[in-house]
């Protein structure tokens, strides 16, 4: 498997609480492989919500099982990102 085989997983990733993948919900902010460390910015609707590290772990757990080791951050969604994530679990 590849780095692409990883994306494809992640992409389909679904939030802990949210039926909907973490992509799909625009939380999935930013992918990055670097020999063998996979970066990734997680974009929130608010930076203090409590499961913002099992939405993190979920991807970390896909990252190491293909042998990278992870890495990520959080940052708050833009207004638009917001709105879009909003109207999502109408």
């Amino acid at each position: 498997m590849n780095n692409e085989d990883l994306i494809n997983i992640i992409n389909y990733i679904e939030h802990p609480e949210i039926p909907l993948s973490l992509k799909e919900l625009g939380i999935l902010s930013f992918i990055k492989f670097d020999d063998s460390i996979v970066t990734v910015i997680f974009a929130l609707p608010d930076l203090s919500i409590p499961n913002r590290k099992d939405i993190a772990n979920s991807v970390r757990i896909m990252a190491e099982s293909f042998g990278y080791k992870f890495e990520y951050d959080f940052r708050k969604m833009s207004v638009d990102e917001n709105k879009k994530y909003l109207s999502l679990l109408k």
